[in-house]
């Protein structure tokens, strides 16, 4: 499954936590620009993100730090805390980072987590700011206090990739060629193009057809109706290829989903 891209604006500037209570529940991998903390309360969680799937118990958690493709699972009942964190709060986090970065998303139970718990818990109850930044930078502490900082060279391909999506995203509405997105990230094009099929399972023009769908269906869902011309706005340059990547995405063709918008809206 495609991962695709939670845009900052969709979310407000506080810290956000859900408690999740699920069976056969599941978040499609996505990517943004804020940080997200998913914990395991009770049951397990499989995790998916950077192309690597990881069981999560009880007391453990994953750490997304931006533009890190991710999703999960709970396959039986469990229950799991998902916080993000608004962007001043990712910056000011990478700032911290400098030049380094965590050796891995994964935190395991540890002699913390129940102090994890509490501030995820106290988060949920408590909106004053000050009380916010007080508990989630506590949570932030344990996390750096526990997976080291390393050479982003060592994580090569999880670093790789996210700079993939990220100039895919600034730049879906231009011409892309492989060539131009490895110069981007400075791989040759082979090793660009066989890093990102091992990680998503697809082509980076697959990948880019969906993102510029998805704008479509959004240009569409604000009141345009010329098919082609909203091809063209989403960086289409033939409308057999739109209206084949946007039913790829979507299961019907474009003007079905403009049918259903508008039956939706009235």
């Amino acid at each position: 499954m495609l991962a695709y891209y939670q845009k900052q604006d969709e979310r407000n500037d506080n810290i956000a936590v859900e408690i999740l209570t699920e069976q056969n529940f599941s978040v499609e991998q996505h990517f943004h620009d804020y940080l997200e903390l998913n914990y395991v309360a009770d049951g397990e969680v499989v995790v998916h993100i950077n192309g690597e799937e990881t069981v999560l118990k009880e007391g453990d958690l994953y750490f997304a730090t931006g533009y890190e493709p991710h999703g999960f699972e709970i396959p039986e009942r469990g229950t799991c805390y998902v916080m993000s964190m608004p962007e001043h709060i990712a910056k000011s986090f990478k700032s911290y980072l400098g030049n380094k970065v965590l050796a891995t998303n994964f935190l395991y139970k540890n002699k913390e987590s129940s102090l994890i718990k509490k501030c995820l818990d106290s988060l949920t109850k408590d909106n004053h700011p000050l009380t916010q930044k007080g508990y989630l930078y506590i949570i932030l502490g344990i996390i750096l206090d526990k997976i080291e900082l390393i050479d982003p060279a060592v994580k090569k391909e999880p670093q790789a990739t996210s700079k993939i999506l990220r100039y895919l995203e600034d730049n879906f509405l231009n011409d892309i060629k492989l060539g131009d997105v490895a110069r981007a990230i400075g791989y040759s094009s082979n090793y660009t193009s066989s890093m990102f099929n091992a990680t998503f399972n697809c082509k980076i023009s697959e990948y880019l057809n969906s993102i510029r769908a998805r704008h479509a269906a959004y240009l569409f869902s604000q009141g345009q109706t010329n098919v082609s011309d909203v091809a063209e706005s989403s960086g289409f340059n033939s409308i057999r290829t739109f209206n084949r990547a946007f039913r790829n995405e979507f299961n019907v063709s474009p003007r079905e989903y403009i049918r259903q918008f508008k039956t939706q809206a009235e």
